[in-house]
């Protein structure tokens, strides 16, 4: 027998309740697999109907429909009436099947405004059994499935994004965002248990004096780890200065999703729609986590997976591509003891290479800022691009893209006809590769660098891509995208 708990943390979701449990109660038999279904819900102190929609769908009689799983729904609430956040709930609802055999027993997460397809248990439950030789690979794997949206557009350009990923792209963007959305996530109990589940914010009464937080979970896992200890403690996502009792409740999914990949986890996309995730406004808790916030945390998370692990990176200098917004937040977010490792920003925006410098006294920073082309190890393309570049020629053809987030036309797909028109062709004139004053910088050392990308993929004609493309790095071990 296979036992699958269906975990749903519920805070204020009286208006998509209903379909989301009347889909997680009616999932499809299996013809391959015994299953057997928990749905385990916990009311993180909801002040609208939500608790009485959870009791209401208690008292109802079970299904005598024979092509249905055999389900139980389970449900607890918090006892004092304080809102702990997602992360807490989640933790609460896995521990209402304490007694599972965590050896077959999956659980698969769903949030309380969206909806399962019917074949959703069983095609991952089915696939989580055959795909893999031996239970260690299931006890490894984090899988994820395909969605559709409700409505349609919205978050377009993710939507598409997710659900095209390559098996590959799982692990190469997994710096930009959380490859497999959390609603669609099936993983084993034992691996959950082995990660020590979701970091949780603390109860108000646990404070210091301040209002920072002590310790995420009393016990459990440093705070911050930015070396390569062998500890077995699990990761903990958690920034000693950013984060505090408030934002301990948000980006639950993102901490976990790097945790699990500290740890060896394997990434799995499911290629099928199994889930309706819906966009419910002012209810997403991923509208209340700002940027900043995301761009932290994944930043935390590059520092301790890559800086200061792999050895491409480990006490190695290191290019930032992009001087804009994002390669400056980057780098502002960077820990002190990293950020002096960072040697210049490249980019292609000839105003942001003539100001020289990124300089930014707070940090006491004063960073170059050169053209890409000096990432170019092949000297006669290098000198191409550059003579290019210095005559004033700027248009998509040569590779100097601009971010654009318009919609596509109808049919088209996400990649290379994923495009608007170029942009126009504007007034040449003569440029420069560089505004430096002095010697800062050797450029002889920048072709063998590793490449830290801070500009969207996929916004730019294909201009990025083209010239990512060009400075000949391995993404994955010498070159890795941010955002």
């Amino acid at each position: 027998m296979i036992e699958v708990n269906i975990i749903i943390p519920v805070h204020n979701a009286a208006l998509t309740l209903r379909d989301t449990l009347d889909s997680a109660l009616h999932q499809r038999r299996s013809e391959s697999h015994e299953i057997i279904v928990y749905v385990c819900c916990y009311d993180d102190a909801s002040t609208d109907a939500s608790k009485e929609i959870l009791s209401e769908f208690q008292q109802k009689s079970k299904s005598g429909d024979k092509s249905i799983i055999e389900t139980h729904l389970l449900v607890a609430s918090s006892p004092d009436g304080v809102s702990r956040g997602a992360g807490y709930a989640r933790n609460r609802a896995v521990e209402l099947r304490r007694n599972a055999a965590p050896s077959t027993c999956f659980l698969c997460m769903l949030d309380s405004d969206d909806i399962m397809k019917p074949n959703r248990v069983t095609e991952q439950v089915n696939y989580m059994i055959t795909a893999f030789a031996t239970e260690d690979g299931r006890n490894s794997a984090l899988l994820g499935s395909q969605f559709t949206r409700d409505p349609p557009d919205a978050s377009w350009h993710y939507a598409s994004w997710a659900n095209q990923l390559s098996d590959e792209r799982l692990y190469l963007e997994r710096f930009r965002e959380v490859t497999l959305i959390q609603p669609t996530w099936m993983i084993s109990r034992q691996r959950f248990e082995s990660l020590g589940g979701y970091v949780e914010a603390p109860h108000p009464d646990k404070l210091d004096e301040v209002g920072t937080v002590i310790h995420a979970w009393q016990g459990v896992a440093p705070i911050f780890r930015n070396d390569s200890s062998s500890s077995t403690a699990p990761l903990r996502l958690i920034h000693p200065k950013v984060d505090t009792h408030k934002t301990l409740r948000l980006a639950e999914d993102l901490r976990f999703f790097y945790a699990h990949l500290e740890r060896q986890g394997t990434l799995h996309l499911l290629r099928r729609e199994l889930v309706v995730y819906k966009q419910v406004q002012g209810s997403s808790q991923s509208s209340q986590t700002s940027r900043k916030l995301l761009l932290q945390l994944r930043t935390s998370a590059f520092e301790q997976l890559i800086l200061c692990k792999c050895t491409e990176w480990r006490n190695k200098q290191f290019v930032v591509w992009g001087a804009g917004r994002d390669g400056k937040d980057f780098v502002k977010m960077l820990s002190d003891n990293i950020r002096h490792r960072v040697y210049c920003f490249v980019d292609v925006d000839d105003k942001k290479i003539e100001q020289g410098y990124y300089v930014n006294r707070d940090i006491g920073a004063k960073i170059p800022i050169v053209h890409f082309s000096w990432l170019i190890n092949d000297p006669c393309r290098r000198e191409r691009i550059q003579q290019r570049w210095m005559e004033g020629h700027d248009t998509a053809d040569d590779g100097y893209g601009r971010i654009d987030k318009s919609k596509p036309e109808e049919g088209l797909k996400n990649g290379a006809e994923d495009v608007v028109a170029p942009p126009p062709i504007k007034k040449q004139r003569k440029r420069s590769l560089h505004a430096l004053k002095g010697d800062e910088i050797d450029f002889s050392l920048l072709p063998d660098l590793p490449v830290v990308v801070c500009v969207a993929l996929y916004r730019t004609n294909g201009a990025l891509e083209r010239n990512v493309a060009s400075i000949n790095r391995t993404e994955g071990k010498n070159l890795w995208h941010l955002v």
